[in-house]
């Protein structure tokens, strides 16, 4: 596997998580890099909520040396890793879950993170699909799914990880020279949350309110019953209404 915008790749069957591996390797690499690993045993997302990924799905992190800080880096992956599933399984209505999340069918199938290191010079992206996962745990068969259980046939990993990667780097320099308002509308289109209910957990508050817009800075909009419009930039979304 040779992907143009990465120097060097590492592949391992198995690690604790892609991203610990990728904070090692920027002490070490002066080069973009990407680790793919075949399973987590103890991968995390957001905020370092555990993500459960068993073989046969895709969990990897790359490694950007030098990369012009740009706040909404997590949107905008989501954003590529959206259009790159949507082009290669068309008949599936894929969405995007404000902030880092992308859904299927009402159910999570991809995870997005990213992070800066500015001492290292580098910046990490961590994307993790449920791909060729042929089965999902009791415990989440409610909220997640897969691209197997979905579309019915495996799916070449490999494929996935150079598109989703040729596509991240074809829009970077449009993203950097735009900013998130460039890609507002296909959000807007493809949101998972826009007209639902939701409730949002902030540090020490809860807001509700429906989503009824995405701001050009990528704030999610929320109508709150006789309060108006606020902008929310950070919180998890503990409810919504499907």
């Amino acid at each position: 596997m040779e992907i143009r915008l990465f120097k060097k790749i590492y592949l391992y069957d198995e690690v604790p998580s892609t991203s610990d591996v990728a904070k090692d390797l920027i002490n070490k690499c002066d080069e973009n890099f990407l680790v793919v690993a075949k399973n987590q045993s103890s991968g995390y997302g957001r905020k370092g909520n555990h993500w459960h990924s068993p073989k046969g799905g895709l969990w990897m992190t790359a490694g950007l040396k030098s990369l012009k800080i740009r706040p909404n880096f997590t949107l905008f992956t989501g954003i590529v890793v959206h259009e790159t599933l949507t082009n290669i399984y068309p008949n599936i209505d894929f969405k995007i879950k404000w902030p880092n999340d992308i859904y299927a069918n009402n159910k999570k199938i991809a995870g997005i993170i990213s992070s800066a290191h500015p001492k290292q010079d580098f910046h990490l992206f961590g994307i993790g699909i449920n791909s060729n996962v042929t089965e999902i745990c009791p415990q989440l068969v409610d909220k997640a799914t897969s691209l197997f259980l979905e579309s019915g046939s495996m799916v070449s990993n490999n494929l996935i990880i150079e598109e989703i990667w040729n596509n991240f780097e074809k829009n970077l320099p449009v993203f950097l020279e735009k900013d998130f308002s460039f890609y507002r509308d296909y959000l807007l289109e493809n949101s998972f949350l826009i007209n639902k209910k939701i409730k949002v957990k902030q540090v020490n508050k809860f807001i509700e309110g429906k989503v009824v817009d995405i701001s050009e800075l990528g704030e999610l909009v929320l109508e709150r019953d006789n309060f108006g419009l606020i902008k929310i930039n950070s919180g998890k979304i503990i409810f919504r209404n499907i």
